[in-house]
């Protein structure tokens, strides 16, 4: 699998939360604009993440690929903490939409875990 295949992945899934989120925008527990933005954010970091990680793979020094993708977790998981500090302070410190950071971190448990199943099948391929 190529990573133009991953990329199209990336930006389907996206597109289908969007879509969901859209659907889903006359229910008052959940907030459309700030999930519709931290999931546009969260998947150019996760592409990010994979450039960095899969760069790395090609790199003779074992600990190049540990330290990438420690990096690519740490960014990955700054940035959602980061985007969910941004919308609680934005809302005055007082949470009118708790489903969104449910909503947002289960998002984000699917992009890691699209980018692991991608990661191990690119890591797999190397090795051979």
């Amino acid at each position: 699998m190529s990573k133009q295949y991953y990329i199209f992945t990336i930006v389907a899934f996206m597109l289908i939360a969007a879509g969901i989120y859209f659907y889903s925008s006359t229910n008052a527990l959940i907030d459309n604009w700030a999930l519709q933005i931290g999931n546009a954010i969260v998947a150019l970091v996760t592409i990010f993440s994979f450039a960095l990680i899969s760069k790395s793979l090609t790199d003779k020094n074992p600990n190049a690929m540990v330290r990438a993708k420690m990096s690519g977790t740490i960014l990955k998981f700054f940035t959602v903490i980061i985007l969910v500090l941004i919308y609680l302070f934005i809302n005055n410190r007082v949470l009118p939409h708790k489903a969104n950071i449910f909503v947002f971190l289960g998002v984000y448990v699917v992009y890691v875990g699209i980018e692991s199943y991608f990661l191990s099948i690119l890591a797999r391929s190397k090795k051979s």
